[in-house]
């Protein structure tokens, strides 16, 4: 069966941003989840995320530590302006 990805192709981001994750409100619990209007995520932990937001406005977050220097890296490579 091999491990769930998602592959977002640089092109296709629309905007990067730093959020803060509750797994329990939002997503329901930890692990690879859908949200109702929060669009999907790799939740392992509490606390500081990465949203991307694709062109077609679907949503992917993922929880990581130093999520600022991730998303502004992310940011950075697709060529994202905002």
């Amino acid at each position: 069966f091999g491990w769930p990805r998602r592959r977002i192709a640089a092109a296709d981001i629309a905007s990067v941003s730093v959020v803060d994750v509750d797994p329990t409100s939002q997503f329901g619990g930890w692990g690879w989840r859908w949200a109702p209007g929060g669009g999907t995520g790799v939740i392992t932990r509490a606390g500081e995320g990465i949203l991307v937001v694709t062109r077609d406005d679907r949503r992917f977050t993922v929880t990581v530590d130093d999520a600022g220097t991730a998303a502004g890296l992310l940011a950075a490579y697709s060529g994202e302006n905002g």
